[in-house]
């Protein structure tokens, strides 16, 4: 039975159960089509762009948004979190208009996914959408520098680690960081 958007809070155990049901043998029987399986009523919208979020980002750093002590979502491959952190990014972006300033949250999420994925330019590429939304969080400057280094772009990525420098002279992460590129 698909998790409607009514019941989400269940939507954890159904994917568990239909891991499992799939087994060793890979079962195609029991693939889930997430975004065919969730279905939103408008009218009552039950489910909202925050509980995407909040979904993509569960899957991808490997906790249960309702019991964080819960890590039954650590036996999922880290490939298949992603891409369904990845899902619900893509519904949330899908489903709302984009005056929320939740977009920002969502492109920072969605920018993490790539990063984990070593996709490094998308990642830049969706950090810098995340800084129209709240240009003053240190978090996705440093991502975004990150990125950069990961790319190979030194003097990029110390361009914006001292914009963390600058939004907090005390940003440790950024001091570090900064250190590491000048080795």
């Amino acid at each position: 039975d698909p998790p409607y958007g009514g019941l989400i809070k269940y939507f954890d155990l159904s994917s568990i159960w239909a891991i499992w049901a799939k087994g060793k043998e890979q079962n195609k029987e029991f693939d889930i089509l997430y975004n065919e399986e969730i279905t939103l009523d408008k009218k009552r919208d039950f489910v909202t762009i925050l509980d995407c979020a909040q979904l993509a980002r569960a899957y991808i750093y490997n906790y249960n948004p309702e019991d964080i002590n819960n890590r039954v979502i650590l036996k999922m491959p880290e490939s298949q979190r992603l891409a369904l952190g990845r899902n619900f990014c893509d519904m949330a972006f899908k489903e709302f208009p984009k005056s929320f300033v939740v977009y920002g949250l969502l492109y920072g999420i969605r920018g993490d996914i790539y990063l984990m994925q070593h996709r490094d330019e998308y990642a830049i590429e969706d950090y810098k959408r995340a800084l129209i939304y709240d240009n003053k969080n240190k978090c996705t400057y440093n991502n975004i520098a990150v990125g950069y280094a990961n790319l190979g772009h030194a003097g990029r990525s110390a361009t914006f680690l001292k914009m963390v420098l600058f939004l907090d002279s005390e940003d440790e992460t950024a001091k570090n960081n900064l250190l590491k590129l000048s080795l």
